[in-house]
């Protein structure tokens, strides 16, 4: 029997997208946003695993385009793929409402329960965003943009600073407190010289989830096995292995559905390559985390071509319905263990997505901020972390900043059964970890070599 539990929930979710006033965003400008800035992203480590936080980024960018005026904040607007505010709204509210709604979803209290296995710790699932403003002592800062900040971060976002004085010292306890948040994580988010004396403002988006497999995978199952790196190569990757139900779904290159069968003959074999999309398509299974929160969508694409030119193919409309469809298959699942840093410099990346008056100290119009003299401009902008995946779930966390300174039993064959997809995740492959209520992307990336 094919169970419904997972589609329900699909269901649910969508029913809530068309209720939330975020739901076009999330599902069109949202996912144009990660897709333009994932592929930007790629081209700069063409070679490498990537990982970044769009949700974290889109926080920060949005707290910018709340103190930005003018054709800065046009430009912020337009990177986030934002429709230009309607009377009195700040064209940012999408992107506020969106975020709040995925913090207040994700990080609610759930009930604790018993170990699942016998000798297995309880399953968790954990989620804390954070924000943080620092502003230099005596500096007058705008009330309108801590009220922003506060209603989305909570009354205590704001904390006073000497960069004029100690901007060492600063970072130090700021990198001490977002190390304690991030588990350890991250313990040097701000890089030495983030802050200087000319710093006004600085923002931090901190998040650390902590989410175990609804269904772990077991650890003795777990084995070395070939993964086919890009080009002729092959590596040793520790594979993890089981069979379960989760929620698949295949796709033809150009997005169309792969009409999966759901039951074939008994001594038919399940890799036959007619039960799967031909080299340019896709395969997508969905790992869900303990609470029924969140999930890892694991994008696999059929053939040996290079995973480069998969990301270029891939649309919003594509990434909207590879979240969405599919049905619960009893699937026979390899997937690696591994681990990818992010440590972005994104100035350079902004700059490409067309955000660029901001660091120009004679373009940027930061008087949402705080009114000139001096004038304002963004100095610096990075965002780093850690994902770490494995056979009992996954840890992530990402800190993203910018600051801103000033002026500078025997089977009866005759019947049919049910298909069992196979979903080797032995080549270089996508993942997205994403709020099953909400639609958000809270992490992205891709493995090339685990």
């Amino acid at each position: 029997m094919r169970k419904a539990a997972c589609c329900l929930s699909i269901l649910a979710a969508a029913s809530v997208f068309s209720a939330e006033p975020a739901a076009d965003y999330a599902r069109t400008g949202n996912l144009e946003f990660v897709l333009r800035t994932h592929r930007v992203l790629a081209a700069a480590k063409k070679e490498d695993n990537l990982f970044w936080s769009p949700s974290s980024l889109q926080a920060a960018l949005a707290v910018l385009g709340e103190g930005s005026r003018g054709v800065s904040a046009a430009e912020v607007a337009a990177v986030l793929r934002l429709p230009p505010g309607q009377g009195a709204a700040s064209p940012f509210a999408a992107v506020h409402a969106l975020n709040r709604a995925t913090a207040k979803h994700l990080a609610a209290p759930i009930a604790g329960e018993e170990a699942y296995f016998p000798g297995r710790p309880p399953r968790v699932f954990s989620y804390r965003q954070a924000g943080h403003v620092w502003v230099q002592q005596g500096f007058a800062v705008k009330p309108a943009f801590i009220d922003e900040l506060k209603v989305s971060y909570g009354p205590q976002v704001l904390f006073s600073a000497d960069f004029l004085t100690d901007p060492e010292g600063e970072r130090l306890k700021a990198n001490a407190m977002m190390s304690k948040e991030t588990e350890g994580l991250v313990p040097q988010a701000l890089s030495p010289g983030f802050f200087d004396r000319r710093t006004k403002v600085a923002f931090a988006d901190v998040v650390h989830m902590r989410a175990d497999w609804d269904q772990p995978f077991n650890a003795s199952h777990t084995r070395s096995g070939a993964f086919a790196t890009e080009g002729e190569g092959k590596a040793e990757a520790d594979m993890m292995n089981d069979h379960r139900y989760v929620r698949y779904a295949a796709f033809e290159a150009d997005g169309r559905p792969f009409a999966t069968p759901e039951m074939v003959p008994q001594d038919n074999d399940d890799n036959d390559p007619r039960h799967y999309p031909s080299t340019g398509g896709y395969q997508v299974v969905r790992l869900g985390y303990f609470g029924g929160r969140a999930s890892m969508f694991v994008v696999l694409p059929v053939g040996a071509g290079p995973l480069a030119a998969f990301e270029e193919a891939l649309t919003a409309p594509k990434i909207d319905a590879l979240l969405r469809s599919g049905g619960d298959f009893e699937c026979r699942i390899l997937l690696p263990r591994f681990k990818v840093d992010a440590d972005w410099e994104l100035v350079p990346v902004l700059q490409k997505l067309g955000l660029v008056s901001v660091f120009d100290p004679g373009l940027a119009d930061l008087t949402g901020v705080a009114s000139p003299p001096p004038p304002l401009y963004v100095a610096r902008f990075l965002q780093k972390g850690r994902l770490e995946v494995n056979e009992r779930g996954t840890i992530a966390a990402v800190v993203t900043a910018f600051g801103i300174g000033a002026g500078a039993g025997f089977p009866d064959l005759t019947k049919p059964r049910p298909f069992k997809p196979r979903f080797f995740a032995q080549r270089p492959f996508l993942y997205l970890v994403v709020d099953d209520q909400t639609g958000q992307v809270l992490f992205m990336g891709r493995v090339l070599r685990p």
